[in-house]
């Protein structure tokens, strides 16, 4: 893969028709449109804490998001998804889910969703927490996925201002290792790390 989009089609070839879908990690989003767009999901589950806490012990430590607690989304963005939405939330197509994923992962059944994607807390411990609690909740042909699979430095601009992408997040080592302790998953899709932000996603072997 070379490009998001290009990411999401062939998601999309490996998942049923009218998948169940969970994002965890939402902002304002922007890619949860692209989630309903592409997948057309029969349900949408979008989870974040929409808040800014710099009070949780988590910032990041490097780059342009040095010092910035890792929960910096706000209720104003939550808001804005409710008022867009607000007939899919009401017929049950979009669920919203308020807080920290640790804290939610037993609100979902086990092997419930087609598809996962994983754009949350990017530090090291929280991601691999995340994949500890969320792979069971995808279904035995479902798949997982995620941003930000950064392996290795890259300048890139960002409304007119240059940034590395060595920002400090842990989600390549998480997901490695991830894989090395659990022979029955496979990496499937890698998008190329010559953007900035490189998506992934792992699935059990068929």
């Amino acid at each position: 893969m070379t490009n998001r989009d290009a990411y999401l089609e062939h998601i999309k070839t490996q998942l049923p028709t009218n998948p169940k879908v969970l994002e965890i990690g939402v902002e304002a989003g922007y890619f949860s449109k692209q989630l309903l767009d592409v997948l057309n999901p029969s349900e949408l589950h979008l989870l974040d804490p929409w808040e800014v806490n710099p009070f949780n012990g988590k910032i990041y430590s490097e780059g342009h998001m040095k010092n910035v607690p890792t929960a910096h989304s706000n209720v104003n963005m939550q808001i804005k998804i409710e008022r867009t939405y607000e007939e899919e939330i009401k017929n049950g197509k979009i669920h919203i889910h308020r807080g920290y994923s640790y804290e939610l992962a037993d609100r979902f059944d086990p092997e419930y969703f087609d598809f996962i994607y994983l754009d949350g807390c990017h530090l090291y411990e929280s991601v691999k927490q995340d994949l500890i609690d969320y792979i069971p909740k995808i279904k035995p042909q479902g798949v997982f996925g995620g941003h930000d699979y950064i392996s290795k430095e890259t300048l890139f601009t960002q409304e007119g201002v240059v940034y590395t992408n060595q920002l400090g997040y842990g989600i390549k080592q998480a997901v490695d290792e991830f894989l090395s302790c659990r022979p029955d998953l496979e990496m499937i899709v890698l998008v190329s790390d010559d953007i900035p932000f490189p998506d992934w996603a792992i699935r059990r072997k068929q």
